[in-house]
Formats: structure tokens, sequence, C-alpha cells
């Protein structure tokens, strides 16, 4: 005798779980695309370049040692300081009201800290994010990590800043909260995407940090490693699931 199933088990069907999956991922991929585009086109209309700037803060980017100075473009859009990419280049983008709005010293660490994104790559690390969200945006601990990878690149270049600028913690520390009261107007957000200045949020516990001195250096290699790891683990996952 064939013995019967318990009355209340259920088995899902691989194949709509399939079709699930891949629907809603298709969903996100087209709605983040169509706000990327949105965004970028608002971006060329609104942005000019400011060579003067550029030249003002090459400096910088000679400390952080980076292979060019990357340009920074003024936008007239109320939107935060992000990194942005423009003829297959890292830029930094400021916007108009924060140009007029901020002092010498606060721009240079506003600018320093958007540098700081470029010189750690995490511009680049964007694009992974967002293909790995939408490919396993079932998985909450995906969510949880991507929000967690945003705090810690954002604590990693405020010690970065410090380090290139050679400056005390407080005066940074008060450019931040200027920079922040700026944008508690209604701010355009940029794209997941971008590497934007309040990109990893909870700016309390980043201004709590500085002050403890503590330091959170992530090196690029073991970020890359991490990602590696969890790219081949993900696969044995879907196999052990579909067994289930």
């Amino acid at each position: 005798p064939v013995p019967s199933s318990s009355a209340g088990s259920w088995t899902p069907n691989p194949g709509l779980v399939m079709l699930a999956w891949i629907s809603v991922s298709a969903i996100l991929l087209l709605v983040s695309s169509i706000r990327i585009t949105q965004f970028h086109r608002l971006f060329k209309a609104t942005s000019h370049q400011r060579p003067d700037l550029t030249s003002r803060y090459c400096d910088i980017a000679r400390r952080l040692r980076l292979r060019r100075c990357p340009d920074v473009v003024v936008t007239t859009a109320n939107v935060a300081p992000f990194v942005w990419w423009q003829a297959g280049r890292a830029i930094v983008v400021i916007s108009q009201h924060a140009l007029q709005q901020l002092n010498d010293a606060d721009l240079r660490f506003v600018i320093t800290h958007e540098m700081a994104h470029i010189k750690r790559r995490d511009h680049w690390f964007r694009w992974l994010e967002w293909m790995a969200v939408i490919s396993f945006w079932w998985n909450p601990v995906m969510w949880w990590a991507r929000t967690q990878l945003r705090i810690s690149e954002e604590i990693a270049c405020d010690d970065l800043v410090l380090e290139t600028t050679d400056s005390k913690v407080h005066p940074y520390a008060n450019s931040l909260l200027n920079m922040a009261e700026l944008l508690t107007s209604s701010a355009i957000r940029p794209p997941s995407v971008a590497s934007a200045i309040n990109g990893g949020g909870n700016l309390e516990q980043r201004l709590k940090m500085m002050i403890a001195k503590e330091t959170w250096k992530v090196p690029a290699v073991v970020r890359w490693c991490i990602v590696s790891v969890a790219f081949s683990v993900l696969p044995l996952g879907l196999v052990d699931a579909q067994d289930f």
C-alpha cells in the first residue's frame, strides 16, 4: 500500500515558484532601470561641468592617490552630493544650492568624502549590489546585507576623509551636519546605484563612531572575497531548497 500524504501538507510547484521569481525580478529590473534613466536625463539637463572646482580640489585626488582627478559637476537640482558616471568615468556631483550655502571648508570635506568613495571603488559595488538585490529579492538577508554594506562604506569613507585631510573630528562632523541640514528640504533622491553622501543613513551612528575614534576599514580585496563567496554559496542554497 502507498502511504497517504498528511492532511495539511502542501508541496509548492517548482514551475510556479520559478515563474514568480523571474516575474518579480523582471519588474524590479524594469522599474529601477526606468528610474535610473529618468534620473540620468534630469541630471544631464540640469548639470554643467566646473573646471575651476575640479582644479581646485585636484590636490585631494593626489592625496588619495587616484589615477586622475575626478571632474566636479554642479547641478541645479536639489540633490545630495554623490558619485555618478559620465562618459565611462566617475564624477563628483554637487548641487548649486550646496555650493552657495556651504563654506569652503565644508565643501572640501564633502568633496573629499565623495572622492573617498571613488578611491574605494564603491561606485562599482553599487552596480553589483543592484544586480544581487534584483536577482535575490526574496532573501531578507540580502536586503539586510545591503543596508549594512552602505553603513560600513560611509563609515570607512568618513575615516578616510579624516586621514586624508589630517583634520579633527569635530570640524568634519559639523560639515556633515551642515550638509544634512540642507537636505531637510525636499531633495531629489539619487538612484540606488549612486554613492551619495547620505547613502548609508544613520548619521548619528557615524558621528558617534567618529567621536569615539572607532575605525571601520574594509579593504576592497576582502569585500570582493565576501561577494564571491556569497555568489558561490547561493546556488547551493537554491539546490537545497529545491530538494526540500
